[in-house]
Formats: structure tokens, sequence, C-alpha cells
């Protein structure tokens, strides 16, 4: 990010676009894990099933998708909207900036008594886990 802004290059994600659902789907229904959405970029079109996310990021008013073949794209919703529409109890928010496929969760390691690190199948990188999102994933599964 530069100045406020994000740099987007052609090498960091393969498409840049809205994203637009198919399968009939009505704007604001939940999504569940065979549906396919489209991501659109002039005249390329690709289609990423839900089942294949691995993790959503935030990226201001857009979020980066990453897939479990380590495709990445960037798409016009907001992670509210992503979190309104995936399958609950298939996608759980860990932070304000990151969404998880649960099934792709490896290991969730304590980091202080209230906050972690969730460690992906696929990922580089562990995921921050938050205060409040430890709070709730520690309800949710216990």
């Amino acid at each position: 990010m530069l100045n406020g802004k994000i740099k987007i290059s052609d090498t960091d994600f393969l498409k840049i676009g809205d994203l637009k659902e198919i399968k009939g789907l009505r704007k604001g229904e939940e999504f569940n894990l065979q549906d396919k959405v489209v991501v659109s970029f002039r005249e390329t079109i690709a289609f990423i099933r839900i089942d294949e996310i691995l993790l959503i990021i935030a990226a201001k008013d857009y979020t980066e998708i990453h897939t479990k073949e380590k495709k990445k794209f960037l798409i016009s919703k907001t992670m509210e909207e992503w979190e309104r529409r995936l399958p609950q109890g298939y996608f759980l928010r860990v932070h304000r900036s990151f969404i998880v496929n649960i099934e792709c969760v490896a290991r969730c390691i304590k980091t202080s008594p209230n906050t972690g690190l969730v460690y992906l199948n696929g990922a580089k990188e562990p995921i921050k886990l938050s205060r409040y999102y430890f709070y709730k994933l520690k309800n949710t599964y216990k």
C-alpha cells in the first residue's frame, strides 16, 4: 500500500474486477459450498467455487480472495458482505481483516491469553486471531 492507496500489479493478481454470482442467486442471498462466483476483468472471466476459497483478506473497500490453488483475485465486495453470504459453519472471521475456510485450518496457537495465530493448509504465513474473534471462536467450538 502506498499513501493509503492499494497498489495493484498484474503480477499480484490474476483477475481484478466485480464479483457476479451465477446459479440464479439473488443479490444478498447466502452461498452454499457448490455455488460459483464469477470474477470478470476486461475479456477474461474466471469461475471460483465457494469451497475452493482458502482465505479472504480485507483491502479497503475490496477483498482479496486466495484459493486453495494459490490464485489471488481482487474483488469489489466488503468483508461484511462476505461474512453475511458465506455458508455458516464453513467460514469463520478470525480478525477484522481475515475470513478463513474452516476446513483448511491446520492448527491455532495461542500467542497471549486472548490472541493467537491460525495456520492454514497451503498458506505460507499464519493469520492473526484477534481478541474479539478469539472469544467468538472459543465460544463457538467449546
